[in-house]
């Protein structure tokens, strides 16, 4: 862990995750960035942390050192280059963190089709057991 409160993992790897506390906000290719919608879904969190901690892009801008311009291009996904000690401070001051995974490949059908069939299961079996508790108030009312 870093003095400042990052937590940076490397495992055989060169792929890098920007995670919130609760999900993952970016994706990229640490040779080139493969996914365009990553980099708009991590502007769009950027931007709910900074609306969240009540700041402008001018008062983030000023913080980071950088442009009001280039806050707003980051925020709407159209940043070109920004480096990774620049981003991994833009997330400090926003409470954000990055992350380097694994790149995992895609799920195969089958697994897709096994966690879909065992997400209707456990759905029916909380069903089930909603409607056998229902009935035993019922019963004893």
């Amino acid at each position: 862990m870093t003095n400042s409160g990052f937590r940076f993992y490397v495992r055989y790897t060169k792929h890098l995750t920007i995670k919130s506390r609760e999900s993952t906000v970016f994706s990229a290719d640490m040779f080139g960035i493969r996914n365009m919608n990553a980099i708009a879904e991590a502007g769009l969190v950027i931007r709910a942390a900074r609306r969240a901690k009540g700041m402008t892009q001018a008062e983030l801008a000023r913080k980071l050192k950088m442009g009001r311009s280039s806050i707003s291009l980051i925020e709407n996904g159209l940043i070109e280059e920004i480096g990774v000690r620049k981003y991994a401070l833009l997330c400090e001051v926003l409470g954000l963190s990055i992350k380097v995974v694994p790149h995992l490949p895609p799920p195969t059908l089958e697994e897709l089709v096994t966690a879909k069939l065992a997400a209707q299961r456990t759905a029916r079996e909380q069903a089930d057991a909603t409607v056998f508790a229902a009935a035993q108030s019922n019963a004893r009312a």
